[in-house]
Formats: C-alpha cells, sequence, structure tokens
C-alpha cells in the first residue's frame, strides 16, 4: 500500500515539474515574440510618403527639424521629396495616431499639415496664426499641437473657385504679399520672385495669359521643385547616384518640370531653336530662361505627356484636379490645385 502511494505520489509530483517546466517555456516563448515585435516597431529612418512635412516627421518621432537637418544634411528645411530617406534621432519611434481635427475655435494639426495650408482653409493668415498661437516658427508645428483659429474657426473656408476668365501677366504688390502669406509662410525671397517673373514673361512671350492657365503653371513649378527654381532630378542626392540609378543617364530630368531621356532634349532643343545645345550640354535646361520656355510651350502643347492646357483649363472649364494630367497622371493632384488656387488668387489682387 505504502509503495502504490509512493508510486503515485512520484508520478503527481513529475507532472507538477513537467508542467511547471511547459508553462515557463510558453511564457519565455511569449516574451520573445512580444520583444522581437516590439524590436520591429522601432526605426532608425523613414521614407518620406505623400504630404510630409519634415516638422511633421520631427513631430511624430520625437526629434526637431534641427535634428533631422543636421543629421541627414538638408539645405532647406521646407524641402523634402517622397522616396527620400531620412535617418531618425535616437532611433525613433512608431508615430502615434493622426489625431481628428478639433471643432469649434481650434485645429488639431495632422500628418502633413503646415501653417500656410490650415491658414488657406481656415479662412486665416499665416501671420494670424502666428500670433494668435505665440508660434515662435512659422514653419514648425507638430503632430496633435491645437491651434487657435481666427474668427471662430467653424469650419474650413472653401479655396476660391477658379474663373475661366481674365488675363493675369503679373502680381501687384498685394498680390505678392497674398502668395507669401498663404504659398510661402511669409517667406517669399527676391530669388523666387526673380524666378515667378521669368516664367511669367515667357508666359506672356507665348501666348499663355488666361490668369488660371498661369495660375496652374506656377502651382506646378512649386510642387515639382519647391524652391521656384530650376533642379536636377533627385538632387538631394549625388551625381554619381545618378549616373548609377537612372536609366536615361546623362539625360535626366532638369528644370522647373522633369525634361528627361536624349529624345525629348532634342525635341525641346529644335523647338527652341537650339538644335543640338541641349544634347550636347543637357546642363543647358536649368537655365533660368530655356527652363521658362520648356516649362510653359511643354504644358501649352502637351509635351510631357501628351495633353495640354486647353485640354482642361480653357474659356468655359478650370479642372485644376485633372490638369495634373499634363505633367504626371494625378501625383499630388489635389495638393497642386490648392497652389493654384491660391497662385490665382493673388494674380488677381
Amino acid at each position: 500500500m505504502n509503495s502504490k502511494l509512493f508510486i503515485l505520489g512520484l508520478i503527481f509530483a513529475l507532472i507538477a515539474v513537467a508542467s511547471a517546466f511547459s508553462t515557463r517555456d510558453l511564457t519565455s516563448s511569449s516574451y520573445l515574440f512580444e520583444e522581437d515585435s516590439f524590436e520591429m516597431d522601432i526605426q532608425s529612418t523613414y521614407t518620406v510618403r505623400s504630404g510630409d512635412t519634415l516638422s511633421g516627421i520631427a513631430g511624430r518621432y520625437g526629434c526637431s527639424v534641427s535634428q533631422l537637418v543636421s543629421l541627414n544634411g538638408i539645405a532647406n528645411a521646407n524641402l523634402i521629396y517622397v522616396g527620400q530617406v531620412l535617418t531618425l534621432c535616437g532611433g525613433g519611434s512608431s508615430p502615434p495616431p493622426a489625431p481628428s481635427p478639433s471643432g469649434g475655435a481650434t485645429y488639431t494639426v495632422r500628418s502633413g499639415d503646415n501653417l500656410s495650408s490650415i491658414a488657406s482653409r481656415y479662412g486665416c493668415s499665416v501671420s494670424q496664426l502666428v500670433s494668435l498661437n505665440g508660434i515662435a516658427n512659422a514653419n514648425l508645428i507638430y503632430v496633435g499641437q491645437v491651434l487657435k483659429l481666427c474668427g471662430g474657426g467653424s469650419g474650413p473656408t472653401p479655396p476660391p473657385t477658379p474663373s475661366p476668365g481674365g488675363t493675369c501677366t503679373s502680381f501687384s504688390d498685394a498680390g505678392w504679399n497674398y502668395i507669401s502669406s498663404t504659398l510661402f509662410g511669409n517667406g517669399l525671397t527676391g530669388t523666387h520672385r526673380s524666378h515667378i517673373n521669368s516664367i511669367l514673361a515667357q508666359a506672356k512671350a507665348n501666348g499663355v495669359t488666361s490668369c488660371t492657365q498661369v495660375a496652374y503653371i506656377l502651382g506646378t513649378v512649386l510642387r515639382e521643385t519647391g524652391t521656384m527654381t530650376p533642379v536636377r532630378e533627385a538632387f538631394w542626392t549625388s551625381e554619381a547616384w545618378r549616373q548609377a540609378n537612372l536609366r536615361y543617364y546623362p539625360y535626366y530630368g532638369r528644370g522647373y518640370v522633369q525634361l528627361t531621356w536624349q529624345s525629348n532634349y532634342q525635341k525641346a532643343g529644335n523647338i527652341l531653336g537650339l538644335g543640338n545645345q541641349l544634347v550636347n550640354n543637357p546642363d543647358m535646361a536649368l537655365d533660368q530662361n530655356i527652363a521658362a520656355k520648356v516649362l510653359v510651350i511643354g504644358m501649352r502643347d502637351g509635351w510631357f505627356t501628351g495633353v495640354g492646357l486647353s485640354n482642361y483649363i480653357n474659356g468655359s472649364t478650370t479642372d485644376y484636379y485633372n490638369a495634373r494630367r499634363i505633367v504626371n497622371g494625378l501625383d499630388h493632384a489635389e495638393l497642386i490645385a490648392g497652389y493654384a488656387r491660391n497662385f490665382e488668387a493673388g494674380l488677381r489682387r
């Protein structure tokens, strides 16, 4: 009897030990899985997506804009590009979900916002928002930041409706001030003005004087370059990178809009009366006046995709959204439409 009890006791003891080891193994396995998952969420880099701004990325990942600028050798904190890979400070962390906009007299900043776009949506000026919220740097706002709105902020003010009529060939002082506030964070420079004036001059010289067509051209340039100056394709990289990665090298994109492939450099040279000069020296496409001619005539005549300005913007129709098809499908179509509306409003002042 005692021996049976002993055997039974031994069996129960073995079962208990096995159970303990089994539980410990399961717990250990679960912990390792959670740890691995956590480590996978940690990011040391971030790839720029549509709508991102440097201040928005900084806010999401617990950095400052100056840290991101320093870590990534960024020359212009207002100019980043979709697909650009940024090194994050401190390894980064997963971004919180973007808050929804608040109602009433405040607005909660979301991913992709900037002060000028919020001001435009809510019928404010950038300077009003800066004053109301005690903002030290108009280019630096953060996801989750709650901003007071001017005039109560009952809801977004619709952007001005494009009007097909009218001729616009220059900006008045009031117009310059308007676009400086709505599109450049009150930072419009002499360089911006110089390049805008070159584009306006070429538009006038080539018969593109419709307020809406001119506004859309300027909106396109702001999106394509960020600086209103002619740029090289992927200019934040090196010439060695372009040579290794762009199959049409050395005829990669240059200008206010990207002129690519040797055949297109030859076509543009022929039309502009330059013969083989653009093919022999493709950097000529970065010249301010040549770039303006390529931009205006190319968008007018449909060089880039086969459709031109009059397909979407003419005497009876202004379709700023689908006009993006003139250059590049519908990439950033709504963003450029918003730029064009503000340029148009400035041109009409």
